[in-house]
């Protein structure tokens, strides 16, 4: 702290040096997302890529038609006997797989968060 001028005491600004000088440094971060980005959309295009909301949405849309032809059959052959398994979309995992290590992961979070 320090006086200034008039006798009261002031906290100093805090400095952040010549902007120009941290512009580069910031750039060659964004260049290095650019390049990781451009590198995810390549490996993993309906997640990352341009049309990945496009994609996200067609998976809506499927998922809703399941869920239509399901409800006409329920109406039609009624629910299932007591003890079948009843259907179960795995339409999520098929478009979205994930890789092992990552479903791992996650079931040991979904086990932690929700114990049965």
């Amino acid at each position: 702290m320090s006086l200034n001028p008039n006798g009261i005491e002031s906290i100093a600004r805090p400095t952040f040096g010549n902007p120009a000088v941290a512009l580069p440094s910031l750039a060659g971060h964004s260049t290095s997302y650019l390049r990781l980005a451009k590198r995810r959309a390549k490996e993993d295009p309906h997640i990352f890529g341009p049309r990945a909301r496009d994609y996200y949405l067609d998976t809506l849309k499927m998922e809703q038609r399941e869920q239509e032809a399901q409800a006409a059959l329920r109406k039609v052959y009624g629910p299932p006997a007591p003890g079948e398994l009843e259907h179960v979309s795995t339409l999520w995992t098929d478009r979205y797989p994930l890789e092992p290590k990552k479903s791992r992961l996650f079931l040991k979070w979904f086990h932690e968060k929700y114990p049965s």
